[in-house]
């Protein structure tokens, strides 16, 4: 078995799922005050101790204090992790995610491809919650009439529940 080898045995193995929430939140000010809020939801389930698949949704809310009202985009797709395990409790994982993304500037709106990449680090508190931290960047290819494609990068923030 997988997790023999590397004599660790993950609280979550081959057949859990995991259920995560996570977010971020950035303010700019200058010339133009702007601020960001990202959530996110996902779910995996592990193939083995280390292979993830699992769906995500994001959601990105922006206002500029020159406007009245904000830009919103969502972000839904597939992903695939890869689990390094340190011991049962601590782990980094990475993988690609692809989707669609979908935004409204209260002028214009647009569906488009979006595929990213991310990494992060769990730490199981208990058996059923860990912390997360998870780096994660995020391209959307929207036509030059919808503004051109979008590049995002995020530090996401967030707990994780072992279902």
């Amino acid at each position: 078995m997988e997790a023999d080898e590397y004599q660790v045995q993950p609280l979550v193995r081959a057949g859990g799922r995991v259920l995560g929430f996570s977010g971020a939140y950035a303010y700019r000010s200058g010339e133009v005050d702007r601020e960001w809020l990202s959530v996110r939801a996902t779910i995996e389930e592990f193939l083995t101790d280390r292979h993830a698949i699992g769906a995500f949704a994001l959601g990105q809310f922006t206002n500029r204090s020159e406007e009245t009202d904000g830009e919103e985009q969502i972000w839904l797709g597939g992903q695939y992790r890869y689990h390094h395990h340190f011991d049962e409790r601590a782990s980094i994982y990475a993988g690609p995610s692809i989707g669609l993304a979908y935004f409204d500037d209260k002028t214009a709106s647009g569906t488009a491809f979006a595929w990213g990449v991310s990494a992060g680090f769990r730490y199981w508190v208990s058996p059923r919650a860990a912390f997360t931290i998870e780096p994660t960047y995020l391209r959307a290819e929207f036509s030059d009439e919808d503004g051109g494609p979008t590049d995002d990068v995020l530090l996401l923030w967030g707990f994780a529940f072992s279902l």
